[in-house]
């Protein structure tokens, strides 16, 4: 038997190469498969994302959730986010003030939700909708579209204004622009709250003494929120990790540092330093979860802890309460993006509110919203436009750089105390 294998052995050899050589070009495949996974997203480090649109963009509640994401998704990551909305805006209006509302920050991005305002023929629509996609390209940024999100209407599938939603996707498969159908994918949660026997006032505003059922409140924006990122591919791991209590170990993590476990059956101790943060939104848009609790699978959060006696838990980090979670819900595995305190949580709503600041929120002077206005008068009241308008407007549009800088620096992570006890 040995001298058949000595004797046979120049053919084992080769086969033996063979396989690894073949099992190297795997796992290369599916490395390289990864890294394009990982680079799906269309925001890159650097680049300047324009979101245009009309008063419901102008409400900076599901335009600062998406920036606030991507800051705190893509921490290493520098970003320049500006929203462009105005009350009342439509594709001609848009078009007029496009230069000082989008040219002035020179985009790489420029993402268009219009189509809710107006009477126009879709015919018009369709065309002003093209020559705006045109207008975006001559600046060479690259224009993608979220048509709008419907009324809240029982029959919004079948209202005139759908044809507009569905002109923004014909537009983006003939010029091949990236697009969400936000029009009926925001309805299918419309419609899952018109059927729930505990429906959420999506919708709590009024006008002229009628209910507005054009604007969303909090909520609304937050379903908005998820739906534009599912659309765009955006990546949904923050990071998790794996505990055994009962054997003091780390079973895995992803996209965390796990130090100094400390566990037993009632108690686990330990300090985390996560490569990313959950997503931020204001608590006055949590209901949305009731009615949409898929919107967390954009914000996997994870922590797992197994082998722990029967309860509830306190959720310590930093010393802080940060929630309560039952025994049986870590096992399977908790989304801390549920935490409504302590300083995680405190830390996403900075994010938010250094946002607000920079958009203008509370007429900040050095802010998004009140450079545009001033790019507009000298634009449409001094006729001063082209180069000229943004050599005027070049020190400005610099100077909320220090703005995208803090809210840089804010999201950064940071190694945080969390101690899991069972609660007295």
């Amino acid at each position: 038997m040995t001298n058949i294998l000595h004797r046979y052995k120049w053919m084992v050899l080769p086969k033996i190469i063979v396989c690894a050589l073949l099992l190297c070009i795997f796992m290369t495949t599916l490395v390289a498969a990864s890294s394009k996974k990982k680079s799906d997203f269309f925001l890159k480090d650097g680049m300047t994302w324009v979101i245009l649109g009309d008063s419901i963009t102008a409400a900076n509640l599901h335009v600062n959730y998406l920036e606030a994401y991507c800051h705190l998704r893509f921490p290493k990551s520098q970003f320049h986010i500006r929203g462009a909305g105005r009350g009342g805006s439509q594709i001609p209006e848009s078009l007029q003030r496009f230069e000082s509302d989008v040219g002035i920050w020179e985009p790489n991005v420029v993402s268009v939700e219009l189509g809710t305002n107006g009477g126009d023929k879709i015919d018009k629509f369709t065309a002003d909708l093209e020559t705006l996609c045109t207008t975006i390209k001559d600046i060479k940024a690259v224009p993608i579209l979220f048509s709008f999100n419907p009324a809240y209407n029982d029959n919004a599938l079948n209202h005139p204004k759908m044809q507009r939603g569905d002109a923004h996707i014909q537009v983006a498969k003939k010029n091949k622009l990236t697009y969400v159908d936000q029009y009926r994918d925001v309805f299918t949660f419309w419609d899952r709250n018109f059927k729930s026997k505990n429906p959420l006032n999506l919708y709590p505003h009024s006008r002229n003494g009628k209910l507005d059922l054009i604007h969303p409140a909090h909520a609304g924006h937050l379903i908005k929120t998820y739906v534009l990122l599912k659309g765009l591919q955006a990546p949904t791991m923050v990071s998790t990790a794996s505990i055994d209590a009962a054997k003091s170990k780390l079973i895995d993590s992803e996209h965390c540092l796990i130090k100094k476990l400390k566990a037993k059956k009632d108690r686990v101790s330990f300090t985390r330093l996560d490569e990313r943060l959950p997503l931020a939104f204001d608590d006055e848009a949590r209901p949305a979860l009731q009615l949409a609790p898929e919107i967390l699978d954009m914000s996997q959060y994870i922590l797992q802890i197994k082998g722990l006696s029967s309860g509830t838990y306190v959720v310590e980090v930093d010393g802080e309460v940060s929630g309560e979670v039952d025994s049986k819900q870590l096992k399977k595995g908790w989304n801390m993006t549920n935490m409504t305190a302590g300083p995680i949580h405190q830390q996403c709503q900075e994010i938010l509110r250094l946002i607000r600041v920079k958009e203008g929120a509370n007429k900040e002077k050095a802010s998004v919203g009140n450079y545009r206005f001033f790019a507009r008068l000298q634009l449409q009241r001094k006729n001063i436009k082209g180069q000229a308008l943004k050599d005027l407007m070049k020190e400005k549009v610099e100077s909320i750089l220090a703005h995208d800088t803090a809210i840089h620096q804010a999201a950064q992570p940071q190694t945080r105390t969390f101690v899991i006890r069972k609660k007295d």
